[in-house]
């Protein structure tokens, strides 16, 4: 876990990000080059994974890696983002808030869900699972349909 907070570094980091990088709706950031060396410094800095080599996919081109961080971590390095992306670049400062708009309005993996979309409680005497697939339903609506 980093533990001491680097102004320069998170200032490289956010300035290799607005040049190279993009946000996505998993939440998450990504980053691809033909180095691995700056990669490797976002990745000190902000967390995160580096995947590859890729390629090379056509001629003359040289093979890349990925440095790519989502999910929870993601919208936390992103947050951390913010302050340096509003101050850099408006476009890539509304494409961070885009994406974490997207992961704070996305619906919940559904065993974490309460409520069937009908609005019956989705508890151990009102859900059913299917033997096979692990599939679950809501018995209130299954009577329904039968």
């Amino acid at each position: 876990m980093r533990t001491a907070f680097d102004l320069s570094a998170y200032a490289t980091a956010v300035g290799f990000i607005v040049g190279e990088g993009h946000f996505h709706k998993g939440p998450g950031v990504r980053v691809c080059q033909t180095e691995q060396q700056p990669l490797q410094v976002l990745q000190r800095t902000l967390g995160g994974t580096i995947f590859g080599p890729y390629g090379p996919y056509r001629v003359h081109h040289a093979p890349y890696w990925a440095w790519n961080v989502e999910g929870s971590e993601g919208a936390g390095v992103i947050m951390t983002l913010l302050p340096g992306l509003r101050a850099f670049s408006a476009k890539k400062y509304n494409q961070a808030i885009a994406a974490l708009a997207a992961w704070r309005n996305r619906k919940p993996l559904s065993k974490f869900r309460t409520h069937c979309p009908k609005g019956h409680a989705v508890d151990a005497a009102n859900t059913y699972l299917h033997p096979k697939n692990g599939w679950r339903g809501c018995r209130a609506c299954l009577r329904r349909v039968q």
